[in-house]
Formats: C-alpha cells, sequence, structure tokens
C-alpha cells in the first residue's frame, strides 16, 4: 500500500526512521525509490544493508537517534514511518513529528502505520496513560483512534488520508 501511494504522489527519495529490520527499506527500494532508511541501533542498520543487499539493491542506513537526530538530514519527498509513533510516549511523538516536518520537503507525502484501538492488542497489560499499555515487558504500546491520530498529525502536516488497513 504505502509503495502505491508514494508512487502515485511522485515521490522519489523516502526517509525510513526506525527502519529495524529492514524490509519495508528494501521493498522500497527494489520499486524504484532512493530509500535512507536509520535507527538507533548501529547492528539494525547492518542488517539494512544486508537485507537490500540480498535483494539486490542499496539503501543508505546510518545510526542516530530517531527522535532528535544528530546528523543533519536533507529535505526528502517522502518518509515511510512504520510501527514506530504508537511506541513513544506523548512528549516524543510530538517531537518526532517536528523532525519529520523539517525532513520533508514542501508537497511531500508522510506515510505512518500505527496500531488502532481496534487492534486484538488493545486492553492488554497495564494501562499507562489513556489507551497506552505496558504489557510487562517495559515497553507501552498506544493505541490510536483515527480522530486523534487526525489530530497528532495535523499540528503539523495537511492530512489527507487515514484509512484503517489489516496488516
Amino acid at each position: 500500500f504505502a509503495a502505491q501511494l508514494l508512487e502515485r504522489t511522485g515521490a522519489y527519495s523516502v526517509l525510513c526512521p526506525a527502519c529495524g529490520s529492514g524490509e519495508c527499506s528494501a521493498f522500497l527500494a527494489r520499486r524504484g525509490f532512493r530509500v535512507t532508511a536509520f535507527d538507533v541501533s548501529a547492528h539494525t542498520c547492518r542488517r539494512v544493508t544486508r537485507t537490500a543487499g540480498l535483494l539486490g539493491v542499496q539503501v543508505e542506513s546510518f545510526s542516530d537517534d530517531i527522535i532528535t537526530p544528530r546528523r543533519q538530514l536533507r529535505q526528502f519527498d517522502a518518509i515511510f514511518s512504520h510501527n514506530t509513533l504508537h511506541q513513544m510516549r506523548p512528549s516524543q511523538r510530538h517531537a518526532l513529528l517536528r523532525s519529520f516536518h523539517r525532513a520533508l520537503r514542501i508537497g511531500g507525502i508522510l506515510v505512518v502505520s500505527v496500531l488502532s484501538m481496534e487492534d486484538e492488542r488493545y486492553g492488554y497489560g497495564r494501562e499507562i496513560e489513556e489507551d497506552t499499555f505496558d504489557s510487562g515487558s517495559g515497553d507501552s504500546i498506544h493505541f490510536y483512534s483515527a480522530p486523534e491520530l487526525h489530530t497528532e498529525l495535523s499540528e503539523f502536516f495537511e492530512v489527507t488520508q487515514i484509512e484503517e488497513m489489516e496488516e
């Protein structure tokens, strides 16, 4: 879905923060996007490079703080943030969205995937703030409603579409 949306908007350069294993980054590179991926873990960034290489594509990757990167990010046509926002506390999400805003060129597109209140994991664990739960591992997960996501994103971006989908 994300690749199709990015293709329709004419995006070419894509930033993938908190890139994890690099599967999404490599997939986008395979579709012809120039992808830059970063994560807090240097080990993860090496996996991104390895995953991309196995698929015969190139992904620029580096290790940095995803909320307040030390590296000056150039401006990108698009940012694809997959399963990141809902893993942060409100102040962190705000800082991350501000950082995204700075890294996105005027007219660029932000695509995010988050967990919604419809997810089967909603309500599992101890509620530590409204719609945010700690399952006991110390990691909190926030579950969004569409209006809440719209409000949060609207502070920095013009929101044109919020769509619920199955992964």
